[in-house]
């Protein structure tokens, strides 16, 4: 017999990890490196702050209407797609030059940032999910980071 695939039950059970996640008041995990990384920092305080100095010095803007503040996981991330597609571009060009450049702005925004915090932020969603998507999205996310710290010179 067929099992029936009803995309509208995963959506929804997608939704309500995503809001035990993220927006439940008692054990939300917050996705902001300033949260996760300082006692005493707030939404847009100093960590978030530096983040924006950081991408603003590699020419990557946040958009103030963009949804998200700087120091974001999904804004991270982002930064560091952008500076690995940088990479990728310059060495197909054979300019070794930008591509070396965005490599080392890769190893020190993950030693000065996404580093520092993405890691435990994985594990907590990983250990708090209750689909099978989370988990494995966290999985991923903390795969990347230690391969990527792996990778970067002491």
């Amino acid at each position: 017999m067929p099992v029936i695939f009803d995309p509208s039950i995963l959506l929804d059970r997608l939704a309500i990890d995503y809001t035990g996640l993220f927006y439940a008041p008692a054990d939300r995990i917050s996705p902001y490196e300033g949260l996760q990384t300082g006692e005493s920092d707030r939404l847009m305080g100093a960590t978030a702050h530096s983040v924006c100095d950081f991408l603003a010095q590699a020419g990557f803007v946040v958009l103030p209407d963009g949804g998200e503040l700087p120091d974001h996981i999904s804004v991270e991330l982002t930064f560091m797609s952008e500076l690995a597609h940088r990479e990728a571009e310059a060495v197909e060009a054979g300019d070794s030059t930008i591509a070396a450049h965005a490599a080392a702005l890769q190893r020190r925004f993950l030693a000065e940032h996404l580093g520092r915090w993405a890691g435990r932020f994985a594990g907590q969603v990983r250990d708090a999910a209750t689909t099978p998507f989370y988990r494995s999205m966290a999985t991923l996310l903390a795969g990347f980071i230690a391969d990527e710290q792996k990778l970067a010179p002491a």
